[in-house]
């Protein structure tokens, strides 16, 4: 398998990357080269995927057998479209790495992959779905810029060639928002801690390797499809969570145990 990681340099897209290596692929990246440095052994080409002229550029490296888009959360659809357009010729399939906030009934309502998608068109700009002053309803600004970015990868390769993947929150190394971080590190502070909810809540996160891992299959099968990528439901609780964060930093916390965070 050749592949090419839009992105490629840190989180989910380093995590592809190696992943792809380890299986002995050969794997082309494009990025910047602002976000951290290149994984050794691997092709990389740097650019920016909102200037045309970059993006004619890299497609001359092809042709690869997938692309697998890791780096478009701060991208309007209209830059998704251009980018996936500009690759198409050069591509087999896309796989296109959205989030579930794209569903209509995040976070309130249980999903499927064939809930509701927000409206979204694939030609949006960056301005699409911002809030109206005064609007105290849902923000589903980010939401439907996910779902029109979907929209334009599915436009540009069609249903057959692209695999949409939702995931929720993705933890594991690397990562750069900060929850399992925080969370690590309060623990090892040790004392009374204060818990969200309660130990029996639900919560369905999923590693970063394992998120690379699907991603890698679906490009291997190339058949398309939207894939929720999160941990079974009810699988993982808080409770669970906090238990094990204690556990590898030492269950310093006062009275011991994920049950004496919520009062038991």
């Amino acid at each position: 398998m050749r592949i090419l990681i839009l992105g490629g340099t840190w989180f989910l897209g380093r995590a592809v990357a190696l992943e792809a290596l380890a299986r002995g692929w050969e794997v082309t990246t494009f990025n910047r080269g602002r976000s951290g440095p290149d994984v050794p052994s691997v092709e990389a080409v740097h650019g920016d995927r909102t200037d045309l002229e970059d993006l004619v550029r890299l497609a001359g490296s092809g042709p690869w057998d997938a692309v697998i888009d890791t780096s478009s959360s701060a991208l309007a659809p209209r830059a998704v479209l251009a980018g996936a357009a500009a690759l198409e010729g050069v591509a087999g399939c896309y796989v296109y790495v959205s989030t579930v906030n794209a569903y209509r009934g995040w976070p309130s309502e249980p999903l499927t992959e064939d809930s509701e998608v927000l409206d979204g068109p694939p030609d949006a700009d960056a301005d699409y779905g911002r809030l109206p002053e005064g609007w105290d309803g849902p923000d589903w600004y980010y939401g439907r810029q996910k779902a029109g970015a979907e929209r334009a990868a599915l436009a540009a390769f069609g249903p057959g060639r692209t695999a949409l993947l939702q995931p929720g929150v993705i933890l594991g190394p690397g990562e750069y928002v900060g929850r399992l971080p925080w969370w690590l590190r309060r623990a090892e502070r040790g004392g009374t801690i204060l818990a969200p909810g309660f130990p029996e809540r639900s919560i369905q996160p999923v590693d970063v390797r394992d998120v690379a891992v699907f991603a890698l299959d679906q490009a291997a099968a190339a058949t398309g499809g939207a894939y929720n990528v999160v941990a079974p439901a009810g699988r993982e609780s808080m409770g669970g969570f906090l238990q094990a964060c204690l556990q590898v930093t030492g269950d310093r916390v006062e009275g011991g145990g994920a049950s004496e965070l919520y009062g038991r």
